[in-house]
């Protein structure tokens, strides 16, 4: 084949495999504003420093009544707390109302329920595992109580 024919041919089949490898990625990276939509059911709950009459397993002080509440985030920013199959108390709704809020990095979750609105430090959020963990006072001193949530098909 003559050479000058050869070069244009052979730029061509470049171009089109570089144009070819360039196309739209499928994965896009969802936000945590896209991924906490859904239902959610505690799974863990740890406070640190731990407490001295209970250590640091919080979760396994809870009534079962608490263990199975659902939290279900709605876009774009409705918020349902589901008391579960087990109320503590069966004068309680079945569904509170509320609503939630990012800060501008999505990293602190509020959550507005009963006119009272507590703030939550993201730690981990992905397709499965909700881990989220909030400072309060207790007993004198600070504490921090970590949740872990699993999510429900």
């Amino acid at each position: 084949m003559n050479k000058k024919l050869l070069i244009p041919h052979l730029f061509a089949l470049g171009v089109l495999l570089i144009l070819a490898s360039c196309g739209k990625e499928d994965t896009k990276m969802k936000t945590n504003a896209v991924m906490i939509v859904g239902s959610w059911v505690l799974t863990d709950a740890v406070i640190d420093p731990p407490d001295f009459s209970t250590g640091s397993d919080l979760y396994a002080t809870m009534d079962d009544c608490e263990q199975d509440n659902i939290l279900i985030f709605e876009m774009p920013s409705s918020y349902v707390k589901n008391e579960g199959a087990r109320k503590c108390n069966p004068s309680t709704l079945q569904n509170s109302q509320g609503s939630y809020a990012w800060d501008s990095y999505e990293s602190i979750l509020s959550i507005t329920l009963e006119n009272k609105t507590k703030s939550y430090q993201i730690h981990e959020l992905n397709a499965s595992t909700l881990v989220k963990a909030e400072r309060i006072e207790f007993a004198g001193g600070e504490r921090v109580i970590t949740y872990t949530f699993a999510k429900q098909n």
